[in-house]
């Protein structure tokens, strides 16, 4: 199926706040909180040598924690589901019912596309910034 997406507009942001919400935006950033992962950013910060016992201990750490991060995404995701219907229904026009329907390539696609959109990175400047103020 073909489709098209408008640009992300100011009233989007809602629906993808939401969605970070149900995602587990918190547990997202509890990933970073355990000694072995705060001691890994303190390194990978300082700048190892490649190839020391440090620097495969702080990729060790990394991957870890890519791990949890994917799991908490995995597990909350069908939280989400709603949303995202609702997100992808109003980007590109077609009815949440239509948005259930489509078949596993397009709808991935659809996510794909959105993710790429050039003004999706600003979403996410504005969300780092504002938890900068609030920390």
């Amino acid at each position: 199926m073909e489709y098209t997406l408008r640009k992300l507009k100011a009233d989007d942001t809602f629906l993808m706040f939401s969605i970070l919400s149900k995602i587990g935006f918190r547990e997202l950033k509890d990933c970073f909180s355990s000694d072995e992962a705060k001691e890994a950013i303190k390194q990978a910060m300082a700048g190892g040598e490649e190839g020391n016992e440090d620097n495969q201990q702080l990729k060790i750490v990394g991957v870890a924690v890519a791990f949890d991060m994917a799991d908490i995404v995995l597990r909350n995701l069908p939280k989400c589901k709603t949303e995202i219907y609702a997100l992808l229904s109003a980007l590109s026009g077609l009815s949440a019912a239509e948005i259930a329907n489509l078949d596993m390539g397009t709808f991935t696609s659809m996510i794909v596309d959105v993710l790429r959109k050039d003004e999706f990175p600003d979403f996410f400047t504005a969300v780092k910034r504002l938890f900068k103020r609030a920390t």
